[in-house]
């Protein structure tokens, strides 16, 4: 089994020492490539969920940040070691994604709804909006807001809530309504990621079931 090289190990007793700006090689370097590499080997959730990999590669590299220990250079490349890391992070995240997606039965089935149909007597297109759609429309006439508004106090927890519910994915969304788009990305994703997770855990309890 191939061991790490003089380069990881130098990194790896960088980041053991607390080195200020080890952290910052270490994303420079295997950032974006284990990445992509989570996302070749995890397709199907990649394809449904386009953050969530993201998100929890970016969780795996302060992990071993805090904990360097539980990586042993002698075993195992430090490359290898931050793509399995982080694949075995995804699959408990991943497990707790899926979960919360079939709370919502209102979005689950949004693929199958955002698609086009064509009406066989009159020929012309006819776009179903999704349930997610429904929601925001929904939402301009103050129903969904209404009953936002009963469970979270802060409006940008409101607006959040709403992004949550109509399955938007981007980052940057979250991060300007949080007012935080002046940070590094990493931190911006870290940042959005507990948000989400803590407003999720509010829709979950306070509002299954509920219809909009």
């Amino acid at each position: 089994m191939a061991q790490a090289t003089p380069d990881e190990r130098e990194l790896h007793n960088l980041i053991k020492s607390g080195d200020d700006l080890a952290f910052s090689r270490l994303c420079d370097k295997y950032l974006e490539s284990t990445i992509k590499k989570v996302r070749q080997f995890n397709r199907q959730a990649h394809s449904i969920d386009n953050s969530i990999i993201s998100e929890v590669v970016v969780d795996s590299f302060y992990a071993y940040l805090h904990n360097p220990e539980k990586f042993n250079p002698d075993k195992q490349t430090l490359e290898r070691f931050l793509v399995i890391d982080a694949e075995g992070d995804l699959k408990n995240a991943w497990a707790k994604r899926k979960k919360h997606y079939q709370k919502f039965e209102v979005i689950k089935n949004e693929v199958e709804f955002d698609e086009q149909f064509r009406n066989s007597e009159s020929g012309r297109i006819i776009t179903l909006k999704t349930p997610s759609q429904m929601l925001i429309d929904k939402e301009a006439d103050g129903i969904l807001s209404t009953e936002l508004k009963k469970h979270f106090n802060s409006e940008k927890d409101i607006e959040m809530a709403i992004l949550i519910l109509s399955r938007e994915r981007d980052t940057g969304r979250y991060a300007a309504i949080l007012e935080i788009t002046h940070l590094q990305f990493e931190e911006q994703q870290r940042e959005v990621k507990r948000n989400k997770d803590r407003i999720k855990k509010v829709l979950d309890r306070k509002m299954k079931g509920k219809q909009f």
